[in-house]
C-alpha cells in the first residue's frame, strides 16, 4: 500500500494559487464552440475576463513585439495504428456541472448519502481535478467525525470518477472505496478518447452569472494548482500532464506564424496538456494500489442503488445521470476526432476559429495527433460508426480543415 500522499499531492499542501495566464487564447478548442459570440470570446483572448470573479482593469496591455514562429505540420496521410476516427459524447449540461449533495436515498431504515459531481461538458479534463477536490470536502461533510475508513461508493469510471476516488484516497488512505461502472478498462471510457487541451470548452456558455463564472474560476484554478504541485514533484509527466505551447489563429495575432505553404497570424500562449491516454491508465494504476475496487454493473434506476452495501455514494455518471438521476438539464453533445501517428514528436497547439461556430484544432500529445473541431447536439449514435457515411464525411471533414491549415493562402477555408 502507497503511503499517503504518494499521488504527488498532500491534501494540506498549501502552494498559492497562481492567477491563470490572462492571455489564454483557445480559439479553437476539443469541443467546437456553439456560437460566433463565445468563439469570438476565445478568439480575442476574453475567456478569462469571463470566469474570473474580478472585472478587467480596462487598461488596455502595452502591445507586443511581432515575433515569427514555424510549425511543422503533421503527417496527415499516417494515421495511428490501432485507430483513425473515433466519436463521443460530451456530458454537456444546461447550467453548468453539478456538484454538490443529492437527495438521500431511503430504503426502509437504511439512508444513503448521494453526491453529484458531474455534467462538465466538453472539460472533464480540465475540471476533473479541481471538482475532485470538492467532491471530496462534500464527503468530509458527510460521514461522521473521526471517521478514518469510510466505505464510498463511486459511479463512473471515466476521469472524473477516476480523480474523485483519487482525492477520497489521498485524504482517507484507509478508505473502503469501490468504483462502480459500466467499463472498467480506460480505453473503453469516452475520457479516453478526449483531446486534452486545458480549457473550459462549450461548458463556459453556462457560466453567465457572477457567482457561476467564481464557481467555474475555482475549479480551474484547483486544477492548474494541483497540475504545478505535481510538476513540482516530478509526477506530472506519468499522468500525460505537460506545459504545452498553443496558438490561436486571430488576425489581431502578435505572432507571424509558418505553416507550411501558409503564412497567417496567431497568438501564443501557454496551455496545459492532459493526455487522457496517460492519465487515465496511470489513475487506474494508482487505485489499484491503494486497494480500490472495481466492479462491472450497470444501474438502470436510482432505486437499483439501495443494494449498494456503501452509504455514501458518489454520482460521476456523466452522460449517465440523464437516466439515472432524472436530469433533464443534460444535453447530448457528440463529437468525432482524427487520429494521427506522431512519430516526430510535435509539441504544439493550434486552434482556429472558421466563423459561425465552426472550428479546427491540433492536439499533438506525445504519442499521437488529435484532429478536431465538430459538434452534434442532441445525435441519434454515440460512437463512430463507420458504416455511417455521416460519420465518415464529419471526420474527413475534420482532416481537411486540419490539413488547408497548413495549406498556401486561401487553401486553408474551414468547410
Amino acid at each position: 500500500m502507497r503511503r499517503h500522499g504518494d499521488f504527488g499531492l498532500q491534501p494540506s499542501e498549501g502552494m498559492p494559487a497562481r492567477r491563470l495566464d490572462r492571455r489564454l487564447l483557445l480559439g479553437g478548442l476539443a469541443s467546437a464552440l456553439a456560437t460566433p459570440a463565445i468563439a469570438q470570446d476565445y478568439g480575442s483572448g476574453n475567456w478569462w475576463e469571463k470566469v474570473s470573479p474580478t472585472a478587467p482593469s480596462g487598461t488596455p496591455p502595452p502591445p507586443r513585439a511581432i515575433e515569427t514562429r514555424k510549425l511543422t505540420p503533421p503527417d496527415f496521410s499516417a494515421f495511428r495504428p490501432d485507430v483513425k476516427f473515433v466519436a463521443g459524447i460530451r456530458p454537456h449540461r444546461g447550467g453548468g456541472m453539478r456538484i454538490g449533495p443529492g437527495r438521500t436515498l431511503e430504503s426502509g431504515s437504511r439512508r444513503q448519502a448521494i453526491i453529484h459531481n458531474y455534467g462538465h461538458g466538453g472539460a472533464g479534463l480540465s475540471l476533473a481535478f479541481g471538482a475532485a477536490e470538492t467532491a471530496q470536502g462534500l464527503v468530509a461533510r458527510t460521514i461522521r467525525a473521526g471517521e478514518e475508513k469510510p466505505h464510498i461508493a463511486i459511479l463512473g469510471a471515466g476521469v472524473i470518477g477516476l480523480t474523485t476516488a483519487r482525492a477520497v484516497v489521498t485524504r482517507w488512505p484507509g478508505a473502503i472505496v469501490t468504483i462502480y461502472a459500466r467499463e472498467r478498462e480506460p480505453e473503453r471510457t469516452t475520457s479516453f478518447w478526449a483531446g486534452g487541451q486545458f480549457a473550459p470548452a462549450i461548458t463556459l456558455e453556462e457560466y453567465t452569472t457572477s457567482a457561476g463564472r467564481k464557481l467555474l474560476h475555482d475549479h480551474l484554478t484547483s486544477s492548474e494548482r494541483q497540475f504545478e504541485q505535481m510538476t513540482a514533484k516530478g509526477h506530472a509527466a506519468r499522468y500525460g500532464i505537460i506545459r504545452r505551447a498553443a496558438f490561436a489563429v486571430s488576425g489581431r495575432g502578435h505572432v507571424r506564424l509558418l505553416l507550411g505553404e501558409n503564412t497567417t497570424t496567431a497568438t501564443s500562449y501557454g496551455s496545459w496538456l492532459i493526455d487522457p491516454t496517460r492519465l487515465l491508465p496511470a489513475l487506474h494504476s494508482d487505485l489499484a494500489a491503494h486497494g480500490v475496487r472495481f466492479d462491472v454493473r450497470t444501474f438502470d434506476q436510482r432505486a437499483d442503488l439501495a443494494a449498494l452495501p456503501e452509504d455514501v455514494i458518489i454520482n460521476c455518471t456523466g452522460a449517465g445521470a440523464a437516466a439515472l438521476f432524472d436530469d433533464q438539464s443534460m444535453r447530448p453533445c457528440r463529437g468525432h476526432l482524427v487520429l494521427l501517428a506522431n512519430p516526430g514528436n510535435l509539441d504544439y497547439f493550434l486552434n482556429t476559429w472558421c466563423g459561425a461556430g465552426r472550428v479546427s484544432h491540433i492536439f499533438a500529445r506525445h504519442d499521437d495527433i488529435v484532429l478536431g473541431g465538430s459538434i452534434q447536439w442532441e445525435p441519434e449514435g454515440t460512437t463512430f460508426n463507420p458504416e455511417n457515411a455521416a460519420d465518415v464525411r464529419t471526420c474527413e471533414r475534420i482532416l481537411r480543415n486540419a490539413r488547408g491549415l497548413f495549406a498556401a493562402r486561401g487553401q486553408g477555408q474551414c468547410s
